[in-house]
């Protein structure tokens, strides 16, 4: 079977169907109430596209003495989106309530102030953090509530609630 997610479903222009939603690796758009057929493309090119538009990097190739390169994009994209699967990740997170499952390279715990604002970030878990995953920017994979009780913690597993959920994290070794 393969994972859908819908993303937004309304009306169009003329009282039409609208809808967008990821089916597999690919993304699925139709504003036509199926007329005409949905629009598909891949996820990978609506993340360079979307890092290119965040960063104001331009499309157009650069071709310097005969290479072609990508303005930095490359660069950023690999720390984002890694291609060497091998390197890609050493974490996984499950959430126990409904099996979602994220991965990444690495995870910092996050303090908070008593505002609610960034604090610190530790390399351990504890009461009051929040877990966040790789990369450590504004495409950051996934980040949890505040913990609120360490339920089980081994050498390459922990078992912890926040305020909305409970998950378990790997150390994939």
């Amino acid at each position: 079977m393969i994972k859908e997610t819908l993303i937004y479903q309304g009306d169009s222009k003329w009282s039409r169907n609208a809808y967008i939603k990821f089916v597999g690796d690919k993304i699925v758009f139709d504003c036509s109430d199926g007329e005409y057929g949905p629009i598909e493309f891949d996820i990978q090119a609506f993340y360079e596209a979307e890092l290119k538009h965040a960063h104001d990097i331009p499309n157009e190739v650069d071709d310097l003495e005969g290479e072609a390169e990508m303005s930095g994009v490359e660069e950023e994209w690999e720390t984002i989106y890694p291609t060497d699967k091998e390197d890609a990740c050493d974490w996984t997170l499950v959430r126990e309530k409904d099996g979602l499952t994220k991965q990444s390279k690495n995870i910092k715990w996050i303090e908070w102030d008593e505002r609610g604002l960034f604090e610190a970030d530790h390399e351990v878990i504890g009461i009051g953090r929040s877990l966040i995953m790789s990369p450590f920017n504004q495409y950051f994979t996934w980040q949890t509530s505040v913990i609120t009780e360490i339920l089980e913690e081994k050498e390459h597993y922990i078992k912890f609630k926040t305020l909305n959920s409970t998950y378990e994290l790997f150390k994939l070794v």
